[in-house]
């Protein structure tokens, strides 16, 4: 399966790291990296939460039996935590005192943020699409997880600008969430040397091309509300 692997970074490194997107993060100004980071972390509550989901419904197993399965089970298990990291953010950020309820179920629910519900509800469809195989839930996961590294790298200078601006430390918007992404990463080299069946290779590198063009429209979601919002808000 090494060949999905090798897939997932080049379209990350061609595609996704050429994305318009990435090029903004590494020319905000801090308070623009406040702003955005801000903004963001609502929203980022039903991405977050219904991420949490897939890992413990769809990603973990009951009773992982094989190598494969108990791979999978692991990373799945620690994936499902990180919403704990979020929910540290938002009591930092303040924005447990500036939302009341109502006011946040608009915002996660709104068009402008249609595309963070549209990109993780993508993601719950591939992996209910799964199965028990665990091989297709490595593919679902590892296009998951090689696409989220690269998002959350973009964050690391907007992160140490808003810790210093504020004087916190973020952790899910932070430099502790990629580190943790890059500590805990799947094991890959058993799926990687693995030998598929040739017939099924059109279905793993489906599934991995679907992931990539779904996040891929998840940035394009926000290129199209950030730059807006730093020129009404900033300038």
């Amino acid at each position: 399966m090494q060949f999905i692997t090798e897939h997932l970074k080049n379209r990350t490194a061609t595609e996704i790291k050429n994305h318009p997107f990435f090029k903004l993060m590494d020319n905000l100004t801090p308070e623009e990296a406040d702003l955005l980071t801000f903004h963001s972390a609502v929203p980022f509550i039903h991405l977050g939460m219904t991420f949490r989901d897939i890992n413990n419904f769809y990603f973990c197993y009951d009773n992982p039996k094989n190598e494969y399965e108990k791979i999978i089970d692991a990373h799945a298990r620690e994936d499902k935590e990180h919403w704990e990291l979020l929910l540290y953010d938002l009591q930092i950020l303040g924005l447990n005192k500036s939302y009341a309820l109502n006011d946040s179920i608009k915002l996660i629910w709104n068009e402008e943020t249609d595309f963070f519900r549209k990109y993780i509800y993508s993601v719950l469809d591939r992996a209910r699409s799964c199965g028990e195989d665990p091989f297709l839930r490595f593919v679902a996961m590892e296009s998951a997880e090689t696409t989220v590294r690269a998002f959350f790298d973009s964050l690391r200078r907007s992160a140490t600008m808003v810790n210093e601006l504020r004087n916190i430390e973020l952790k899910y918007f932070g430099h502790y969430h990629i580190d943790t992404e890059i500590e805990t990463q799947v094991n890959t080299e058993p799926f990687e040397k693995y030998e598929i069946n040739p017939g099924n290779s059109d279905t793993y590198l489906d599934m991995a091309n679907k992931h990539v063009d779904a996040f891929l429209e998840f940035l394009d979601g926000k290129m199209a509300i950030y730059p807006e919002l730093i020129k009404k808000v900033v300038v």
